[in-house]
């Protein structure tokens, strides 16, 4: 026991600093030496804890290794909104997934919400196959604008059908609870409500396990005034009925782009790679992310000019005497009253390009490049996500194995 309560002793959530992000201001790789052996070392010794034999029984392993897996944490991937720009995040589950380090929770919202989907509800083998080439799999014809009639009808500008149509072609028709079942993965998707009273959710296979994944989807996509509100579905046996009668939902990015908070509680996530493609948040993310003078004062007056328009839209909204303009103005408020980084943020840079093909279906070519943008983006940080997740990574890898040598066994 002496290995077993000198670990308990000394893993914590920070580990001793030694990932602290600092460590890599100037360089990504190398000068880590002492903190690469440490790494090394802890490692190792978890991997020896798990698999020698010893007098400690391995079902007393797994509640150590339990316990020590809550102690540390888990990371999660989060993916924001952005329409077609959000195509980005699979380049970035493209380079994760080559290295080894995709997280096992995966949040999304709007666009994020369909990535997130396809990549839950896939088998290993299904997401191989997508990611070796992603113009063959991934359906990109998210946008079909209604005539006047039907949008005055519907009180929206895109096709809810056609949207629908694209989240079906890209993942599985599952529960939450299904696809956690199938993949082992945690989907977790955020949706906002259309009512003041009504609360925003993170739906997941603890929150919601018989919701479907893609009415969820559905809702999270319903950009205001782009699409129409939606309701969520639930599947009780071979029956499908609304999750929340009467309620309607949209864009998740409105209340919780990125429900850090809410992962933190449910899953006990503390460390998250998030990959942004809001595109209203992309050059401030961009110069906070570079160093030298002009991106210090850029930083330093938009940061100025969020406060500001902060602090405007709060007034606005106490003041409004109007149901829908002060509604209108919540939405404004809680979409920017939000933290919109992580512990690792990727972001596609700041380009015409990009910017143009925001609210346009993407043809072959244009997927093809926004995917190689998020994998660009995701290289240079393959080795610091290593570093700060591998003490997470060995325990929960350690409690996998001693599960199943006890299924083994029993």
């Amino acid at each position: 026991m002496p290995l077993a309560d000198h670990l308990h002793d000394s893993l914590h959530r920070h580990l001793n600093e030694v990932t602290d992000p600092g460590l890599y201001a100037t360089s990504f790789v190398g000068t880590k030496c002492l903190v690469e052996r440490y790494l090394d070392a802890v490692c190792a010794s978890l991997d020896h804890l798990c698999d020698a034999d010893g007098p400690i029984p391995a079902a007393q392993r797994l509640a150590l290794f339990e316990r020590e897996a809550h102690a540390v944490g888990r990371s999660a991937l989060m993916l924001s909104g952005g329409a077609s720009l959000g195509l980005f995040h699979i380049g970035v589950i493209k380079a994760l997934h080559a290295a080894g380090l995709l997280p096992s929770i995966v949040s999304g919202a709007s666009t994020g919400s369909m990535i997130a989907g396809g990549l839950c509800t896939r088998s290993a083998t299904e997401l191989e196959d997508v990611l070796a080439d992603p113009t063959e799999h991934v359906y990109t014809r998210v946008f079909r604008a209604l005539t006047p009639s039907e949008m005055r009808d519907e009180r929206a500008v895109m096709s809810q059908d056609q949207l629908l149509l694209a989240i079906k072609s890209n993942m599985a028709d599952l529960t939450f609870a299904e696809a956690f079942e199938r993949t082992g993965r945690a989907l977790c998707i955020s949706v906002s409500p259309t009512r003041a009273r009504q609360k925003p959710r993170l739906l997941c296979h603890l929150t919601a396990p018989d919701v479907l994944v893609t009415s969820a989807s559905l809702a999270s996509c319903a950009i205001p005034g782009l699409f129409p509100a939606s309701t969520l579905l639930q599947r009780k046996g071979s029956k499908e009925q609304e999750y929340v009668p009467g309620e309607r939902w949209i864009d998740g990015t409105i209340a919780s782009d990125l429900p850090t908070d809410r992962l933190a509680r449910l899953l006990n996530v503390n460390h998250t790679i998030v990959s942004q493609t809001n595109a209203h948040l992309i050059p401030f993310t961009d110069a906070r992310s570079r160093s030298g003078l002009v991106p210090t004062v850029t930083d330093l007056l938009a940061s100025s000019a969020y406060t500001q328009a902060l602090q405007v839209l709060d007034v606005a909204r106490r003041r409004a005497t109007s149901p829908g303009l002060r509604r209108a103005l919540e939405w404004t408020h809680g979409a920017a009253h939000q933290k919109f980084t992580g512990n690792i943020t990727l972001h596609p840079p700041v380009t015409a390009w990009n910017y143009g093909i925001i609210f346009r279906n993407a043809s072959k070519d244009a997927l093809a490049r926004l995917v190689r943008q998020g994998e660009r983006a995701t290289w240079p940080k393959l080795h610091v996500i290593s570093a700060q997740t591998r003490v997470a990574r060995t325990l929960e890898a350690c409690v996998v194995r001693l599960r199943q040598r006890l299924r083994g066994v029993a």
